[in-house]
């Protein structure tokens, strides 16, 4: 009986380890998921420094719609700093993915599912006319699990008061979210005369050979148990 279990065993163990490494290498590339485009020039552009009360600096955030399952490995945004190079561009830029409340960016930092830095002094000039192209954001790590229909939100804040940035948009063109603003005296979001941002959302989808796979973990196992169920009783 011991060597029937034996090699029961050994069987199922490699069947496992067969669906298991079928739905690991299944993961795929990123794909492009939620995007608004619009961004037509700097009349359209929002500085978070002016009207934060006192130069300190605001946050801005963009909701939005997940319509693809996976992991949200890069966010993109029209974005540049503002002024002359070395003129307001001595702070750090944090982007993060946040959770929502009732469609509105969660306030506290303890809602960010994801976050990346940047160096002020690395973003795009602001152009004298036209606007700037997108800048990717990417996650490390691969990015936060994400699921179709979730409303999440883009947060942007930089960490000085005499550094400032320009973010891109335009009329409420959106329809998955919405633009907010939040100043630094302020304890709620805020999106009256917000416009929706520019903004791009990669999603590396979760492949169906992984759904498959944890469904076959399970059956193996019950397969496994019958065999040896049946192989005992016939010993």
């Amino acid at each position: 009986m011991t060597s029937l279990l034996r090699h029961g065993v050994g069987g199922i163990l490699g069947l496992l380890a067969v669906v298991v490494m079928g739905a690991s290498s299944a993961r795929g590339s990123s794909v492009l998921d939620q995007s608004n485009l619009v961004g037509s020039g700097f009349d359209a552009a929002w500085l978070p420094n002016f009207g934060t009360g006192g130069g300190a600096p605001g946050m801005f955030a963009q909701t939005f719609t997940v319509g693809v399952t996976g992991y949200l490995s890069e966010v993109d945004l029209r974005i540049s700093r503002y002024g002359l190079a070395g003129q307001y561009d001595a702070g750090t830029l944090t982007v993060d993915v946040r959770s929502t409340v009732g469609g509105v960016p969660g306030v506290s930092n303890g809602a960010a599912l994801a976050s990346v830095s940047e160096l002020l002094s690395q973003l795009p000039a602001t152009p004298q006319t036209g606007e700037p192209g997108f800048t990717a954001f990417v996650f490390a790590g691969g990015g936060p699990l994400v699921h179709a229909g979730d409303v999440l939100a883009i947060t942007t804040a930089n960490d000085l008061s005499s550094a400032s940035y320009v973010m891109w948009g335009g009329p409420n063109a959106y329809g998955g979210g919405n633009g907010y603003l939040k100043r630094v005296v302020d304890t709620s979001w805020g999106s009256e005369g917000i416009d929706d941002f520019s903004f791009e959302t990669f999603v590396t989808p979760v492949p169906l050979p992984s759904a498959v796979g944890e469904g076959a973990v399970g059956l193996v196992c019950v397969m496994g148990v019958m065999w040896c169920g049946r192989r005992m009783r016939r010993a």
